[in-house]
């Protein structure tokens, strides 16, 4: 279970390094209040923690699209979306200001890119059958 908790944690991570709605401390924040200069080492920085955001974020769309296919990816954020939806409606959660929806929508997206990343650990547990890709090399 401790795997579990690793990758739920790295992937919050990389959500709220990327945009923190509570605090500037993000990239995002870092590059909108801070002078971009290209020859210097903030400059340098900015480009390469930016592609390393990006493939971080690729392999961890790329994992849940393979895990779980386009159709189950967005089946799962839909299903997320209408329970903090009803949640809302419930007035048990406050989505009332774009700050506090953004910060939801992080959530969401945190779960479901954090489920795609060990969906086949899962399955195989729940069924016994390994998933394997069946590829021609023909």
């Amino acid at each position: 279970m401790l795997w579990i908790a690793l990758r739920v944690f790295g992937i919050f991570a990389l959500i709220y390094l990327t945009y923190n709605t509570f605090s500037d401390f993000s990239y995002v924040g870092w590059l909108l209040n801070t002078e971009f200069v290209l020859n210097s080492p903030a400059g340098a920085g900015k480009i390469l923690l930016g592609l390393l955001l990006i493939l971080a974020w690729g392999l961890l769309i790329y994992a849940t699209k393979q895990a779980k296919g386009l159709i189950g990816t967005v089946a799962s954020l839909v299903l997320f979306a209408v329970i903090v939806w009803f949640l809302h409606t419930l007035t048990l959660i406050n989505i009332d200001s774009i700050s506090e929806l953004f910060t939801w929508g992080q959530g969401i997206v945190a779960v479901v890119l954090s489920i795609g990343s060990f969906w086949s650990k899962l399955w195989r547990r729940f069924t016994g059958q390994v998933a394997v890709d069946d590829v021609d090399t023909n």
